[in-house]
């Protein structure tokens, strides 16, 4: 009964690892940046150059990322602290590490859960 119950256990485990959704990360500059209400797409999102989140590995569309300014994923606050640095991101051309998932999406796109900013060469 024991090694049954370990067979099931180790069986559960393996399959745990098989369908863990994935993180991801890019360096990238900001080139765009949509707001739209109602709240579809978590309300913002950003865009980044085309292949960079294709060739992540995960399931994301390429080019946009959701910011989840509607409050759904992020909190509302630190969403639009990371519009801020996106927006600086557009403005002065740095680059900048997001960090995003596919297990949080809106309307099919992944959320980002951290931005960091580059400073310029």
């Amino acid at each position: 009964m024991k090694s049954i119950a370990i067979s099931i256990l180790l069986t559960i485990l393996s399959l745990s690892t098989i369908i863990k959704a994935a993180d991801a990360s890019v360096t990238a500059t900001v080139n765009r940046i949509l707001f739209h209400t109602p709240p579809t797409f978590g309300a913002c999102m950003i865009q980044i150059e085309a292949d960079l989140i294709s060739n992540s590995g995960i399931n994301c569309p390429d080019r946009w990322l959701s910011l989840s300014c509607s409050g759904d994923f992020n909190t509302k606050d630190i969403a639009y602290k990371m519009l801020d640095f996106a927006n600086q991101s557009l403005l002065l051309g740095n680059d900048m590490r997001i960090y995003f998932t596919d297990t949080k999406k809106h309307n099919g796109y992944c959320v980002v859960y951290r931005l960091d900013l580059v400073q310029a060469p």
